[in-house]
């Protein structure tokens, strides 16, 4: 059954808020489970979910949102449009903005936001193409 893209929209987002809310769950440090695979102690997590609109230069808005986890020292990133999703690559995040490369349906292509408070705004490009990224963080 598919669901329609708010629904799953608010679904990833709730799913994002709740990550963040929770607390960290880990084995007891130096507990080797059965399997023989060591415990891992609990990294702090963090969450944000960008909700962002994507223009082409004719002005046709595409909305989407951008789900962002840092896990300790790693941190991932995913561009969701529609009912369609993609990791971003070669991710850079830093307290300013972010950049990465994004496969899309029109080829590989390379986002580049800039934070400025909530708001985010930057660009998506794709070969010779160019799309306006202007948004604001969630959470």
């Amino acid at each position: 059954m598919r669901l329609p893209t708010t629904l799953r929209t608010v679904a990833v987002a709730l799913s994002a808020a709740a990550l963040a809310a929770a607390p960290a769950h880990a084995s007891r440090p130096g507990v080797v489970p059965r399997d023989g695979i060591a415990a891992v102690s609990a990294a702090p997590v963090t969450a944000a979910v960008y909700r962002i609109t994507i223009t082409d230069r004719a002005g046709t808005p595409a909305d989407a949102r951008i789900l962002v986890e840092t896990i300790g020292a790693t941190t991932s990133a995913v561009l969701v449009i529609g009912d369609e999703a993609t990791a971003i690559g070669d991710l850079q995040l830093t307290e300013s903005g972010l950049s990465g490369k994004v496969r899309t349906q029109a080829g590989n292509g390379r986002m580049q936001l800039t934070f400025a408070g909530a708001n985010v705004e930057g660009t998506l490009r794709v070969g010779k193409q160019a799309w306006a990224v202007t948004g604001v963080r969630m959470m």
